[in-house]
């Protein structure tokens, strides 16, 4: 892993051994279809390490989950402890910047 590259550190790392099996991968097709090592994704399940945001973007795009699934897990209380971090966010931002992510939000809402 590259120094520079940004990092995402997921609560629920071992739910991704649960939704790959769901999707009736290997670790190790998984693994050739992130282009990383076997052992790397290995480590991932098992909550050791940090995955990078790249890698987390292309699981998303191969297990076709929503982001929050990998990060948060499937459940209403995961959408509720979303929805409360954008809140407190929003305090502390600028009026430009909540409409960006007004803006966004509005978006995402499109594709679900």
């Amino acid at each position: 892993m590259k120094k520079n590259d940004k990092t995402i550190n997921t609560k629920e790392k071992t739910k991704l051994c649960k939704l790959r099996k769901e999707k009736e991968y290997t670790q190790e097709e998984i693994a050739a279809a992130l282009k990383i090592d076997d052992s790397t994704y290995a480590r991932y399940e098992k909550d050791i390490g940090t995955m990078p945001v790249r890698v987390l973007i292309d699981l998303v795009e191969i297990l076709e989950v929503p982001i929050e699934t990998i990060l948060y897990g499937d459940s209403e209380t995961s959408r509720g402890m979303i929805e409360k971090n954008i809140n407190f966010e929003l305090k502390y931002m600028d009026h430009s910047q909540k409409k960006y992510i007004y803006e966004f939000i509005q978006l995402t809402k499109l594709y679900k």
